[in-house]
């Protein structure tokens, strides 16, 4: 996902690793880039670099077998001459890792993911709208965010906020949260944007294959990694109260980053999640950089939530509502279930 990843330098010695997501992303694009560029390399120790890159840092690597991947992959180079050749092994290989989230990403595609692009066109991929409901009960719907320059995340988040307040009122009786459709992406975005509803204080890890859990947390409109400011909104909303019942909305196409923000919620003592489990990638990608200046987008980090649990997989919710989710159905038992669950909460 766009929003979840750190950044190296794999040119030779791995000498960057980035927690600031997208201030510094894009310089430390280019001064990679240059790196890579003077770096020689063939299509063994292209290869050689992949495999030491994944040995450290995949989360999969204490749970296959990677002897037979490496066979296959080396013998497939034999008769090769390009870096770009190896493109499409590399590739096969990610998959084989089966996290089922790792990706290789060419240069361009990383280019575009970043470049700052905020105008009244692109607005219109904020995908996220609200209202108030008749029974007094904030609606906010989320779905995929899939830009990830720092512009663009600023617009979005302070855009998220400011439906937030218009929502909010002295006599709302709680929120529900539909992430049902939303397939991932920039997930620094969603989460700034939610900062009224997550409240102050850590609301989720990330965890290493080492089992070192990096804190996510929002204090007083300051999004922060590690307890390091990571994201200042210009104008935080606060909610009137913070203790209204909170319902998370989730479906199997609720993946990545989306997966990330409702895990965001889960321990928090006046949150409850409704319909179905998630699509089953609640892990974080770090972007590793390779001498021909192309990425892998290797799973290297699993999402724990406030209370210490460990997820990686499809995430259950509490209340298991079977629904073919349309949103173009007149009735949904999803939303009536949150609703009734709402209406009937005693703080």
């Amino acid at each position: 996902m766009a929003g979840r990843h750190r950044i190296r330098n794999t040119s030779g010695l791995i000498i960057i690793e980035m927690k600031n997501l997208f201030f510094i992303t894009f310089l430390l694009f280019t001064f990679g880039c240059q790196n890579a560029g003077d770096y020689k390399n063939s299509p063994k120790t292209y290869l050689d670099t992949v495999f030491k890159i994944i040995e450290k840092h995949s989360i999969m690597r204490d749970s296959i077998d990677l002897t037979k991947i490496k066979e296959d992959a080396y013998a497939e180079i034999k008769n090769i001459k390009s870096l770009k050749e190896c493109h499409s092994i590399v590739a096969s290989v990610l998959h084989k890792l089966g996290d089922n989230h790792s990706a290789f990403l060419e240069k361009s595609y990383y280019k575009h993911l970043f470049a700052p692009s905020v105008n009244e066109i692109q607005r219109s991929i904020f995908t996220f709208d609200g209202e108030l409901l008749k029974t007094n009960i904030g609606f906010l719907r989320i779905d995929g965010l899939n830009t990830a320059d720092s512009i663009t995340t600023k617009e979005y988040i302070d855009s998220l906020q400011i439906l937030i307040k218009s929502i909010d009122n002295i006599k709302i009786k709680g929120w529900i949260l539909d992430l049902r459709n939303d397939t991932g992406g920039n997930g620094w975005a969603m989460l700034g944007g939610l900062g009224p509803l997550l409240g102050d204080g850590v609301f989720e890890y990330l965890m290493d294959i080492n089992h070192k859990k990096v804190p996510f947390s929002y204090e007083n409109g300051d999004l922060k990694i590690d307890f390091k400011k990571g994201f200042r909104i210009r104008k935080p909303y606060h909610l009137f109260f913070n203790n209204r019942p909170i319902a998370i909305l989730t479906s199997h196409i609720t993946a990545s980053a989306g997966e990330m923000v409702v895990i965001a919620f889960r321990g928090k003592i006046n949150s409850r999640s409704f319909g179905a489990e998630t699509y089953g990638v609640s892990t974080a990608k770090e972007l590793f950089l390779l001498p021909d200046s192309c990425f892998l987008h290797l799973t290297t980090l699993i999402d724990v939530d406030r209370t210490g649990k460990i997820y990686g997989k499809a995430i259950v919710p509490d209340s298991i509502v079977h629904h073919p989710f349309d949103i173009n159905e007149p009735y949904d038992p999803v939303i009536h279930a949150a609703e009734n669950w709402i209406m009937n909460y005693k703080n």
